[in-house]
């Protein structure tokens, strides 16, 4: 595999549950740094649309080729919108990668389900859902456990593609300054 491998991490922005959408970001790397794009995406909050706009969003990078792998920080996106990724990696043709840092915790997700509209879906579709598997990072402090879900690819290309993107955190940077531009975008309406 290619040391300066194009990967793309999406997040969403802060927001508060009084509103009805929020925007998400994807920023595209090469390798560990060099940021090469971002792009946003406006996106219902506790709704269901994250798959068909994170796929809308996606398609001309896609088009390009070069994308190795999407990665997220949850299968759900602007609180419980849900992310279908196995359809994002068959329509993109490109492997997701779903990166947690906690061990999941279903009865606190269940929890959160039960105050959505499309509770009964979301049930549905996590129903089908894959575990998530226990994979540990060398950080620049110690070793370090995440847990990752991978469509498209195994759990050893994940975890390469995870190392091989990362600086020194868990997380790869796309994913890391993805989150970080959405939470400067809530500052900044804030403001």
């Amino acid at each position: 595999m290619k040391k300066g491998i194009r990967v793309a991490g999406i997040e969403d922005a802060r927001f508060t549950f009084e509103e009805k959408k929020t925007m998400i970001y994807c920023v595209i790397t090469r390798g560990r740094s060099y940021i090469e794009r971002i792009k946003a995406i406006e996106i219902e909050i506790d709704g269901n649309d994250a798959t068909e706009k994170i796929i809308e969003m996606m398609k001309e990078e896609i088009a390009e080729g070069q994308i190795k792998a999407i990665f997220f920080s949850s299968l759900f996106i602007g609180g419980l919108n849900y992310i279908k990724i196995e359809e994002v990696t068959k329509e993109l043709k490109t492997p997701c990668v779903i990166i947690l840092e906690e061990k999941p915790q279903k009865e606190r997700l269940e929890k959160a389900i039960k105050k959505v509209k499309h509770a009964k879906e979301i049930r549905e579709y996590l129903k089908k859902e894959r575990e998530y598997e226990e994979v540990k990072i060398l950080t620049a402090k110690k070793e370090r456990k995440v847990w990752i879900r991978t469509e498209g690819i195994d759990k050893k290309e994940g975890e390469e593609i995870i190392n091989k993107t990362r600086k020194e955190g868990k997380r790869p940077e796309a994913l890391r300054i993805a989150k970080m531009i959405g939470k400067i975008e809530r500052i900044e309406r804030e403001i």
